[in-house]
């Protein structure tokens, strides 16, 4: 079974990057998710709220939003993952 750490970088390493530029990449998407703590953890060990984050780290989406501009819809119940993601709150009700 693989590390988050691993999980993170899977996409670099089949791209043959740099294992210092993984690395390095790693711990700067970890950052804002608040999940370098669960680096050598393995994914099936946390809870469903972490497993989201390092699944969000993985696909990296507020590069994606921030390079597009593209409106994303994110459902989560963890604030903070919600905060680390948010460039405009609106709410409308049901």
């Amino acid at each position: 079974m693989i590390s988050v750490a691993e999980n993170s970088a899977f996409g670099r390493k089949i791209r043959r990057t740099d294992p210092a530029v993984i690395k390095a990449r790693v711990a700067e998407v970890a950052g804002p998710l608040q999940i370098g703590h669960l680096l050598g953890h393995r994914p099936t060990q946390l809870p469903g709220g972490q497993r989201q984050r390092v699944a969000m780290g993985r696909a990296g989406i507020k590069r994606v939003h921030q390079t597009t501009s593209a409106s994303i819809t994110y459902v989560t119940h963890d604030q903070i993952e919600t905060k680390t993601l948010v460039t405009r709150a609106r709410c409308r009700p049901r």
